[in-house]
């Protein structure tokens, strides 16, 4: 209070508002218009106080620490570059620099290069949320500035080395004479820049708000997912991915663990088209039968559309068209309960989880977990019901897989805890051994039908013609 010049002199102009001594007599007269008064003068200093930040500036080194205090936007002005920032609590901002681009850019993003660096990263120590990080750039070299043209404009990229992906942001200004970009930091990261193309696509990271128009626009995710979208006004759009769902698979039909929960930010017509890239590993049946179907509230049930589906098997791509959002999912058919390929776990997210909705009568499961690449182990975790399961809670686990290419194998019997049979069963891949921002770990999960556990293709054949054999006896002695 003291230390705000500012809240002392609306206290000092407006003391008899403010003041809360009063006679004992006529008090009952008096209360009612000096209390409607004292309120009053809370709600003024609240707001006061609310819009207003206060300012300082210094100095800073890049990759060392810089103490701003709480609610003050702070200046940090560095050799060639500087950095507003605003938090609400006391902390710690370190801006470094990020040397090179270790990860191809998407398409019709080509990386911008200063003297010194191709981006910069930002890190933020004290715990309280970041109001603002506007970050001016140094000037970019002549060749970097030559490639913003016409059609290509300056842009920036945040990149995400767990997910090993980009998040375009955009910027607010891009000087032609300075060379200089000026661009506000969402969070704390790592930011790359780029010269964009005019029609490029948009990647983006889950969980993240963009803004639709009546142009349409192609929005591209980790993992495969892509969202071209038009709205008949101004809105924006948000997606959100899991790996399995609370609700039961369709009949006959079963999930590859790609759930998309989509909306608007406000009610608007939408034309959209909803694209997913599947798992190269999947049998040529299972991936012509894919198909996007999305869950009807009305009918408590997933629905596929009756029009706008296709699969192209050549690019490995299943499309959905659509006019309206909500939970989306692809399902395929065949004796393949699940593949899944190229997932990821990171120190940040150590472990991921499926549903699986068995629906065999002959046979066992066989769930394969196989480490792609990484430095942690893998371990699975399977638990018949609708929890996902983990160290401290499953019936069946597996051996560690530890060396890249290695596989590991969880097989449900009649003779196992849980036994196979009609049901949902959960399976969970933890990472162990994790450790550092950027680690991450690969792999790919098949669950099938089998006639034997761990069925090589020898025995596959052997149980075939003899399950063919009692078939055939069932059919004579009938």
């Amino acid at each position: 209070w003291h230390a705000n010049p500012t809240r002392r002199l609306l206290f000092n102009t407006f003391p008899s508002v403010c003041s809360t001594n009063t006679q004992t007599d006529h008090m009952a007269s008096r209360m009612a218009p000096r209390v409607r008064a004292l309120l009053a003068c809370v709600a003024a200093m609240l707001l006061l106080a609310s819009g207003t930040v206060d300012a300082a500036t210094t100095s800073g080194t890049l990759g060392t620490g810089v103490s701003v205090a709480a609610n003050t936007e702070t200046t940090i002005n560095y050799t060639g570059l500087s950095l507003v920032v605003h938090t609400t609590t006391a902390s710690t901002v370190t801006l470094s620099s990020y040397a090179s681009v270790v990860t191809a850019m998407p398409t019709g993003y080509s990386a911008l290069g200063f003297s010194a660096e191709a981006g910069f990263t930002l890190a933020i120590e004290g715990g309280g949320e970041l109001v603002k990080a506007e970050l001016t750039t140094p000037s970019l070299t002549t060749t970097a500035a030559a490639l913003i043209t016409g059609s290509v404009e300056a842009g920036c990229l945040r990149y995400d080395a767990e997910l090993d992906a980009y998040s375009k942001v955009d910027i607010k200004s891009y000087g032609t004479l300075t060379k200089k970009i000026v661009v506000d930091l969402p969070k704390a990261g790592t930011y790359l820049f780029a010269a964009v193309s005019v029609n490029a696509e948009v990647p983006s990271f889950y969980n993240e708000t963009r803004v639709t128009s009546s142009s349409s626009t192609k929005f591209t995710f980790p993992g495969g997912f892509t969202l071209d979208v038009a709205t008949s006004s101004s809105n924006t759009v948000s997606v959100q991915r899991s790996s399995f769902s609370v609700r039961a698979d369709p009949e006959s039909k079963h999930n590859i663990g790609a759930y998309f929960d989509i909306n608007q930010g406000s009610s608007s017509s939408v034309t959209a088209t909803l694209q997913f890239k599947y798992s190269a590993d999947l049998a040529a049946s299972v991936a012509s039968s894919l198909r996007f179907a999305f869950w009807n509230t009305t009918a408590s049930a997933w629905q596929f559309p009756s029009t706008g589906a296709s699969v192209d098997t050549n690019t490995r791509v299943v499309s959905q068209t659509t006019v309206h959002f909500s939970e989306w999912a692809v399902f395929g058919g065949g004796d393949t309960q699940m593949i899944v390929s190229d997932q990821a776990v990171s120190a940040a997210s150590p472990s991921k989880c499926y549903a699986v909705d068995y629906d065999h009568f002959l046979g066992v499961m066989n769930a394969e977990v196989t480490k792609i690449d990484g430095g942690a182990n893998l371990r699975m975790y399977l638990l018949k019901g609708t929890s996902c399961p983990g160290p401290s809670n499953f019936q069946m686990r597996s051996e560690l897989a530890k060396a890249d290419g290695q596989s590991r194998t969880i097989c449900v019997t009649d003779d196992t805890t849980p036994e196979v049979g009609d049901g949902r069963y959960m399976i969970a891949v933890y990472a162990e051994g994790l450790s550092g921002t950027g680690s991450r770990t690969r792999f790919s999960l098949e669950v099938s039908n089998d006639l034997f556990c761990n069925a090589s293709p020898a025995r596959m054949a052997w149980s075939a013609a003899v399950a063919l054999v009692v078939l055939a006896a069932s059919y004579v002695l009938a």
